[in-house]
């Protein structure tokens, strides 16, 4: 029994050279359907990065508002267009911690050497002296130099402040001049009352740092207590006093 199916009647009714030519349009028809796809997927492909080239700016700073934006388009001989998007990120200052005007802590105007306050002395005994002296090879540019004669003798500067001071700096030694064996008593008085009392030796220095708070009367003091010679006419040196708020 034979049955007629579509595909026995097809076979019947066309020639082998009608098949093949059947066969080749479905193939056809088959690339052309999927050229279709790839081209239309191309092109939207292509409208896409374009809308994104013509203002990709606006997006790109929705997301980073401080960022520098580049572009680079590049077409190919097939149409294949691709774009790239360069950020570059501008960190905002912290402006808390930008530099002032005004002064650095500890630091003001009102800072001062002794030796620039000589119409300030208002009393002295002995000899002094302001300028550069040298302790143990070392030059102090703003000092105040007391005379230094014979063993015992003492000479001292007072100032009147304005009681705007907090604090009074000095390196103090004995002037390089003086004999190898000489030793001086350094005083320092503040309104009458001894702040500080300290011997230094020829080619040693000390450092000091005391409160001088609202003090008006600042009187600093020499007493040479040893050495074979005459002594000096500026002998015992408070080397760049400093008088700081």
């Amino acid at each position: 029994m034979t049955l007629n199916t579509p595909e026995h009647l097809e076979n019947d009714a066309t020639s082998p050279e009608d098949r093949r030519a059947e066969r080749r349009h479905r193939r056809g028809n088959l690339w052309i359907a999927s050229w279709t796809t790839v081209v239309t997927s191309l092109i939207t492909l292509v409208g896409t990065l374009a809308t994104l080239h013509a203002a990709p700016d606006d997006l790109v700073r929705k997301v980073v508002p401080n960022a520098e934006v580049t572009h680079t388009v590049t077409q190919t001989a097939v149409q294949t267009v691709t774009a790239r998007a360069t950020v570059t990120f501008t960190p905002t200052p912290d402006l808390s911690e930008a530099p002032t005007d005004g002064p650095t802590s500890g630091v003001t105007d009102s800072t001062v050497y002794l030796a620039d306050l000589g119409d300030q002395i208002t009393d002295y005994q002995g000899n002094y002296g302001s300028g550069s002296y040298a302790i143990n090879g070392h030059d102090y540019p703003h000092s105040v130099a007391l005379s230094s004669y014979g063993v015992g003798t003492t000479s001292w500067v007072e100032y009147t402040l304005n009681g705007s001071y907090s604090f009074l700096r000095a390196s103090l030694g004995l002037n390089d001049v003086m004999s190898t064996d000489s030793v001086s008593e350094f005083a320092i008085y503040g309104n009458g009352k001894l702040l500080k009392r300290v011997r230094v030796a020829y080619a040693r220095q000390l450092a000091v740092q005391l409160s001088v708070k609202g003090l008006v009367k600042l009187r600093i003091a020499a007493t040479r207590t040893a050495g074979s010679d005459g002594g000096a006419l500026r002998g015992a040196v408070f080397g760049d006093a400093l008088l700081s708020p």
